[in-house]
C-alpha cells in the first residue's frame, strides 16, 4: 500500500488531515498487535510537524518519504 493511499484510507471524514482517533483506528486496522500500548497523542505529536493538532496530508508523506529514504522498513 502505498503512503497516499495508507493516508486516505485512514482519513475518515476525506478533509486532508488525521485526528489522534484517525490515526489510532488506522494503527489497530492494520497493525494490531504491533502497536499495543502505544501512546497514540505522542504519535501523531512527532508527526505534526506544524503543530496544528492534525497530521496534514504532506506531513505524513514527507515523513513517509524520509523514513523510505532512510532505509527504515515502513511496511
Amino acid at each position: 500500500m502505498t503512503p497516499l493511499r495508507l493516508f486516505k484510507r485512514a482519513d475518515k471524514n476525506y478533509n486532508q488531515v488525521l485526528t489522534v482517533d484517525e490515526l489510532k483506528e488506522a494503527i489497530k486496522e492494520l497493525m494490531p498487535d504491533k502497536f499495543a500500548g502505544l501512546n497514540f497523542k505522542k504519535l501523531l505529536d512527532a508527526f505534526d510537524r506544524n503543530k496544528n493538532g492534525y497530521i496534514e496530508q504532506d506531513e505524513f508523506l514527507d515523513l513517509m518519504d524520509e523514513a523510505e529514504s532512510s532505509g527504515a522498513n515502513t511496511t
